[in-house]
């Protein structure tokens, strides 16, 4: 953000009370809860960074916060995915996700797939 100028969001676990704020319900295999959103405005070009995708579960709650906020998913990059679920999610939603590093697991064993 700061050496491109653009502004961050970050989605929170709590909320700030914010004019604006959005908040969506999450449910992953691991929890539920909220995620609150603020500082984005109806017809913004948002571009999401995910650290990990596993279920799906929290990037789909922020992606549905976004376009509940009137912007536009511009693009979604994941760091790692884990079982090959971000296929599913472009297929369901048409949102554009890339990751960066594919696994799947195998029991214990964690299988590079590109």
């Amino acid at each position: 953000s700061i050496a491109t100028g653009k502004p961050l969001v970050i989605g929170r676990k709590r909320p700030y009370e914010l004019p604006g704020e959005v908040r969506v319900d999450q449910s992953t295999g691991y929890s539920k809860g909220s995620i609150f959103i603020n500082d984005i405005n109806p017809g913004e070009r948002v571009f999401v960074i995910d650290d990990v995708i596993s279920t799906g579960g929290t990037l789909r709650a922020v992606l549905t916060g976004v376009e509940k906020a009137g912007a536009i998913v511009q693009d979604v990059v994941a760091v790692f995915e884990k079982n090959s679920i971000v296929s599913e999610i472009v297929a369901e939603t048409g949102w554009p996700i890339r990751s960066l590093v594919r696994v799947r697991m195998d029991g214990d064993e964690v299988i590079l797939l590109d």
